[in-house]
């Protein structure tokens, strides 16, 4: 994980979502301890909202009604 936020584009853009979303720059060191605190249980938690939700459905571009593009993923 830390060499992926080694190269200059990477942490180029760390940095400035950092700054943008938060006014804030956050160490990599910041970065690790609050992916170490992460549990299992919170992991649990997380995967059981995501797939225990109903599905939603974003598209970008021209889809008329969207009906059937909905259709296509059983969503409509």
């Amino acid at each position: 994980m830390l060499l992926g936020l080694e190269d200059s584009g990477s942490r180029m853009s760390r940095l400035g979502t950092g700054l943008v979303t938060r006014n804030d720059i956050t160490s990599i060191d910041e970065h690790v301890r609050r992916i170490r605190a992460v549990t299992t249980d919170e992991v649990h938690s997380v995967i059981g909202r995501v797939l225990g939700s109903p599905r939603a459905v974003a598209a970008v571009g021209p889809l008329g009604d969207g009906s059937a593009a909905l259709e296509r993923f059983a969503c409509g």
